[in-house]
């Protein structure tokens, strides 16, 4: 899974003691669960990268050379969407008037949702979906 975040910081500086627009500024990972790659660690605004879900601390340090200070920033990535994982039951073999009695099983990141609405959604991806009696 890669996760990516936009960051856009800005900095503002005095001018002192060096020349105006001499800021450097250094992304970096304080915390979190994986691995953060920023694009441009250097840039104010740039890109980063996650190598799994879970809360990140982020922080961006500003120097004119004599100062510097730092700003930190909360990431959550959240964990990618899973395909569910489904079961028919056994194959059968039914002679006509019987019917046959179906067995379904689901898992997937929808185990809350409303078996209700978890056939009309497989109805309107073209699945044929028994309706219980």
């Amino acid at each position: 899974m890669k996760s990516t975040a936009a960051l856009a910081a800005t900095v503002t500086d005095d001018g002192l003691p060096t020349t105006p627009g001499a800021v450097t500024v250094t992304w970096s990972k304080v915390s979190g669960p994986g691995t953060v790659t920023f694009a441009n660690p250097a840039a104010a605004s740039t890109t980063a990268s996650f190598s799994t879900a879970g809360t990140y601390v982020l922080r961006l340090t500003a120097a004119d050379g004599a100062l510097s200070t730092t700003d930190d920033v909360v990431v959550t990535v959240s964990p990618a969407n899973t395909a569910p994982v489904v079961n028919a039951g056994p194959d059968q073999t039914v002679t006509l008037p019987a019917t046959a009695a179906l067995a379904a099983q689901r898992d997937c990141d929808l185990a809350d949702v409303p078996l209700d609405d978890l056939r009309a959604l497989l109805r309107r991806h073209g699945a044929i979906v028994p309706t219980p009696t």
